[in-house]
């Protein structure tokens, strides 16, 4: 038969409070990182709660302060590599904080994205993280008025930590055509996603800007994965680009693929950039030049936003966060007629 801890043994706040020389408030400041505390007294009351082996119970705490220290982060896919650096950076900076995080992947649905927000608020958590792909202002208007919501990612009228999708695009296109390319096709995201559309503006927005008509066959769509970006490497590769930007790593490293099997060589015969910087990426032959999003950065301060919807006096960084070109060698310079 199963034992069951004598509740006499168990250790409660106002035990932690008598053993430190403090009040049950000041040992709940302390464990809760809120309010001031003297230093002496904080370090008191974690020296008791290590050695009486101190555990909240996180129901009482829930129904005393109304918070459940639980926080929902919905990415479009959570086994992609892109993403890994921003969950980590999330839960590394809800650690601190004595807070845990659920992640659940909208695999690029909108329904889905929608529906996975309600049912966080539903179950009383404190707050959602969101990279959405599919939502427009309105789905988020509604959403946030559900409860406390940072998005990550375009700015759609919410609180959230922008991302500039289209500087990273611009970034891109502007080192291809530094290095002597004109015909640079472009493998894009899903019809439907807010990157991918920032992502093609900022491409096309820098040929514009250098007076590039990009010709019928230069920009063929994939779906962020390497099969899709196999395909559509396929695809532009008929209108004899001299250079492919890719919408991310996945798709490059699916478009790297595709040039081997045609017979060419990367860079000496067409030069190839990425977005996201993957680990993967530094690890490619040859190891890819590509777009670094900062989502460790950005992952920080998503949390410092919620935080202070929950009203809590946490201070970091603010403003948009910009992308960086990491310059690896998949690219050269073109020369006219290349292939």
């Amino acid at each position: 038969m199963a034992r069951h801890p004598d509740p006499r043994s168990i250790v409660g706040i106002r035990d932690v409070a008598q053993a430190a020389g403090v009040s049950p408030a000041t040992v709940s400041r302390v464990l809760n990182r809120n309010g001031s505390s003297s230093e002496k007294a904080r370090q008191r009351v974690l020296d008791v709660v290590a050695r009486m082996d101190y555990h909240p119970n996180p129901h009482a705490r829930a129904l005393h302060s109304g918070r459940t220290q639980l926080v929902g982060v919905i990415l479009s896919e959570v086994q992609g590599p892109a993403f890994l650096p921003l969950v980590q950076a999330i839960e590394d900076a809800l650690s601190e904080r004595g807070m845990r995080l659920l992640v659940a992947s909208s695999r690029r649905h909108r329904e889905t994205e929608i529906g996975l927000v309600q049912d966080m608020f539903k179950r009383r958590l404190d707050g959602v993280i969101l990279w959405p792909e599919q939502l427009d202002r309105a789905d988020l208007a509604s959403l946030a008025a559900l409860g406390r919501c940072v998005v990550l990612g375009p700015k759609l009228g919410v609180d959230g930590v922008l991302l500039d999708q289209v500087q990273g695009a611009e970034l891109a296109t502007e080192y291809l055509i530094h290095r002597g390319h004109r015909r640079i096709a472009h493998l894009s995201g899903p019809a439907r996603s807010s990157d991918a559309a920032d992502r093609i503006a900022g491409y096309r927005k820098v040929l514009a800007r250098f007076g590039i008509c990009p010709e019928e066959g230069w920009v063929a769509c994939g779906d962020y994965s390497e099969e899709g970006g196999y395909r559509a490497a396929a695809e532009v590769l008929r209108s004899r680009p001299t250079a492919i930007f890719a919408a991310n790593d996945q798709m490059a490293l699916g478009a790297l693929a595709q040039l081997r099997r045609q017979g060419l060589r990367v860079p000496d015969d067409l030069s190839l950039v990425g977005y996201d910087d993957i680990a993967a990426a530094s690890y490619t032959d040859p190891p890819l030049t590509t777009i670094r999003q900062p989502f460790r950065l950005a992952g920080r301060m998503a949390v410092a936003k919620l935080l202070r919807l929950l009203g809590e006096a946490v201070q970091g960084p603010e403003g948009t966060l910009q992308m960086q070109l990491i310059e690896r060698a998949s690219v050269q310079g073109c020369l006219l007629g290349a292939w």
